[in-house]
């Protein structure tokens, strides 16, 4: 009985595709069920969960944002059939009725709208324990958050969604750029004072307080708020229960310390998406490979290149290239990987940026060669502010990369989009800063037009 209202409830939230009607009163039925109980309030987070691991921004999965976006910078090369999403990416072919553009933001819309219905339900329960109220709402708030920021650095100016109100959203209009940094700020903040710290090593499978904390850090780097990334990033860089492990080789696995944020299983014998999806066991691939310009960018000695970077070559001695940062391919001999969304490293990095363009050269010094020098490279001298943040964006490259799109936001916070792919892709064209808004919710809702610059 418990597990067919879960199920009603995730199938409900899942058809609110492009905003539709729902069946209103059953939908009404099955909320008030479920947030009746602990458990059942708990079991429909899971179901939010699930839905984030199989696909949009946060998936490290074949329909996931990571894997799109590097084939849509330099990271990736695809070898899917032509049209097919990846391929749609990699070949820069993101026509408003594209097919990867409608599912990233149809999947991500979906679930934000099941993170309101979780917020909505806790907030009308009077039966659901205060603390328990407390962390599934703090949890929902972070993911909401979390979802439009990556929206919003995808798509530029989109509506921020903080209802399931369909007479509400089938209407619903742009929020320009600034409101929604604005609303993400007031629920990243929020989560951060509902969730708990987090220490337990090898158990960070719900976001805690230093999630918060590394996701505002992202938020103040887009908004150029040096001071602010410092101020909320220095608990997580002092923090010894987050420190970076030095064997780059075991960096990824289940127990790592700088990890923040890590989804649970789905079974004792399931294996990571990413490693499904990365690892190469024949050439030529059939899925996709690392960029060769990607993979010549590593410096001589780069730790990092010997151990999250595979290599097989096809039956003409060609050599390809792939991301082995998840190695696991089978538990047979026991389950070691979880994947990762968030870790400490990303926190260093955002934290060093910050001093330097701030002008305080030596501490942001400092913590880009905790980075290097843990990479097997020898200490990064003193430079001028230009050199040290091009230093900066070098280590974000190698040591980021396949992790959920991180590289296009980086260059593309930095400006540095058309510098960087004109020459790696002959077809690349400025306006493709932003994605195209799909033509079939353009069609449905008015208000969202106009469609983004050159599409």
């Amino acid at each position: 009985m418990k597990k067919n209202i879960i199920l009603l409830f995730v199938l409900l939230c899942s058809s609110c595709e492009k905003f539709i009607d729902l069946d209103l009163p059953q939908d009404q039925i099955t909320q008030e069920t479920v947030f009746k109980d602990d458990k059942l309030a708990q079991s429909a987070l899971a179901g939010l969960y699930q839905s984030l691991k199989e696909g949009g921004f946060l998936s490290g999965g074949f329909l996931g944002g990571g894997v799109y976006l590097g084939c849509y910078v330099d990271e990736l090369v695809s070898y899917q059939t032509p049209n097919t999403t990846l391929d749609q990416f990699y070949q820069l072919n993101l026509n408003p009725n594209a097919t990867a553009v409608k599912d990233l933001w149809q999947t991500t819309y979906n679930q934000i709208y099941q993170a309101n219905r979780i917020i909505e339900g806790v907030e009308n329960s009077n039966s659901i324990d205060l603390s328990t109220k407390n962390q599934l709402k703090g949890e929902a708030l972070f993911i909401r958050g979390l979802l439009h920021l990556y929206l919003v650095q995808s798509y530029g100016e989109i509506p921020f969604i903080a209802t399931s109100d369909y007479k509400v959203t089938q209407h619903v209009s742009k929020n320009t750029i600034a409101e929604v940094y604005q609303k993400i700020e007031d629920d990243v903040l929020l989560a951060q004072q509902l969730l708990a710290v987090n220490t337990t090593v090898g158990n960070r499978f719900i976001p805690s307080k230093e999630a918060t904390q590394l996701v505002l850090s992202r938020l103040y780097l887009l908004q150029k708020r040096w001071d602010d990334v410092i101020k909320v990033t220095a608990n997580l860089a002092q923090s010894e229960s987050f420190q970076l492990r030095q064997d780059i080789s075991k960096a990824y696995l289940k127990d790592n310390a700088s990890t923040i944020w890590q989804y649970a299983p789905a079974s004792a014998t399931a294996t990571t998406y990413e490693a499904s999806i990365y690892i190469m066991f024949f050439a030529p691939p059939y899925i996709v490979a690392l960029q060769p310009s990607f993979v010549n960018t590593f410096r001589t000695g780069d730790l990092r290149f010997q151990n999250w970077i595979g290599t097989k070559a096809d039956f003409t001695g060609k050599k390809y290239y792939y991301s082995y940062k998840y190695k696991q391919y089978s538990t047979a001999n026991g389950q070691n990987e979880y994947s990762i969304i968030l870790r400490n490293e990303e926190t260093i990095l955002n934290r060093a940026e910050a001093y330097i363009q701030k002008g305080e050269l030596e501490n942001g010094l400092a913590y880009l060669n905790q980075i290097v020098t843990r990479a097997g490279l020898t200490a990064v001298p003193m430079g001028s502010k230009e050199q040290l943040l091009e230093r900066v964006l070098e280590e974000r490259q190698h040591e980021l990369f396949t992790e959920y799109g991180a590289r296009f936001f980086d260059l593309k916070r930095m400006n540095l989009l058309d510098a960087k792919m004109i020459g790696i892709k002959s077809n690349w064209k400025s306006t493709f800063v932003l994605l195209p808004l799909p033509e079939s919710e353009l069609l449905l809702n008015p208000n969202l037009i106009p469609q983004n610059d050159g599409y």
